[in-house]
């Protein structure tokens, strides 16, 4: 179990797949450990904007990529590659049509890796010169424990409350009933009826029984701030 922002056993391969790690309410956004790689580095210009089509977490990269000419040096693909040895494990290209390019658009794939390799790094590259938004990028395994993970164990769920905003902000405490309400929302989402707003929402989401939740945390996000 995990105090850290995921705060869940969970599966996830790919760390701040949203890019809204250290996110201030002035909008600011910390990309690490994404970083920019490749020989064209400096023709690539990242930016965070507020457009993302999950209203919870508005933020996501917006990357300008200047080539010299119509094509970039390499790339071109989604690649799992051990940062220890530099030896790519699995690869695939990725092609946008004109239709899903207007507009937010899911696009998934699946990586078989031909050996393993416990250090790697995910890397999202292109071939032309362009303009890339990303948000909510995921690499989940196939194979998990039952294709689940904390029920199958019988273990009990727990919900993670933030009892700050930031290492940098804070707000004053009589403003705070909006995160406040949230907190009462996930609470809901985990234990409402399937008649309730988020409970309903659960069971839309194929978990119509609400969770076993025995126990809520406040944890994360201690900066030692006056206010919230």
């Amino acid at each position: 179990m995990s105090f850290s922002k995921a705060g869940e056993l969970w599966a996830e391969l790919v760390n701040n797949r949203g890019f809204e790690a250290e996110t201030s309410i002035n909008g600011t956004s910390n990309i690490y450990p994404w970083i920019i790689i490749g020989e064209n580095q400096p023709s690539i210009i990242i930016s965070m904007e507020s457009s993302s089509c999950f209203e919870p977490n508005k933020i996501v990269l917006h990357m300008d990529v200047f080539c010299h000419k119509k094509f970039c040096p390499r790339g071109g693909v989604v690649s799992f590659v051990g940062y220890d040895n530099g030896i790519k494990l699995a690869s695939i290209k990725i092609r946008s049509s004109r239709v899903n390019v207007t507009k937010w658009s899911k696009m998934k794939t699946i990586l078989e890796a031909k050996s393993t390799n416990h250090n790697s790094n995910l890397q999202i590259t292109t071939t032309k010169t362009g303009v890339l938004w990303l948000d909510q990028i995921s690499a989940m395994p196939l194979d998990t424990y039952k294709g689940h993970v904390i029920q199958d164990l019988g273990a009990y769920p727990i919900w993670v409350f933030n009892n700050g905003i930031s290492h940098h902000d804070e707000i004053y405490t009589s403003a705070i009933s909006p995160f406040v309400q949230e907190a009462l929302d996930g609470i809901e989402f985990a234990i409402g009826s399937v008649e309730s707003k988020w409970g309903s929402l659960r069971a839309s989401m194929g978990h119509p029984k609400p969770f076993d939740l025995r126990y809520v945390g406040i944890g994360n996000e201690d900066c030692g701030k006056y206010n919230y």
